[in-house]
């Protein structure tokens, strides 16, 4: 369905460029978010959950930003929502 590679901890799919994102939060846990840019365009998405170590903030915020993208690709005229 998409053409996913890992480029520098961004993540190619299809048309659109993802970009996980961690910060460690004062009491140790970590949040992520994830950036969604396709050409000039960039939605950043950011998430309420956090999780105790940065590579599950990491996974969480990848598998959102693809659920994300999927959602788009199954329903194209969702876009520019």
């Amino acid at each position: 369905m998409f053409s996913i590679m890992n480029k520098n901890n961004s993540i190619a799919a299809g048309k659109y460029l993802l970009s996980p994102l961690t910060r460690e939060q004062a009491d140790g846990r970590f949040g992520s978010s994830v950036s969604i840019r396709n050409g000039s365009h960039d939605r950043v998405m950011r998430f309420v959950a956090l999780f105790d170590d940065a590579t599950t903030a990491t996974q969480y915020a990848v598998e959102q930003g693809l659920q994300w993208v999927r959602a788009r690709h199954a329903n194209p005229s969702a876009a520019h929502a």
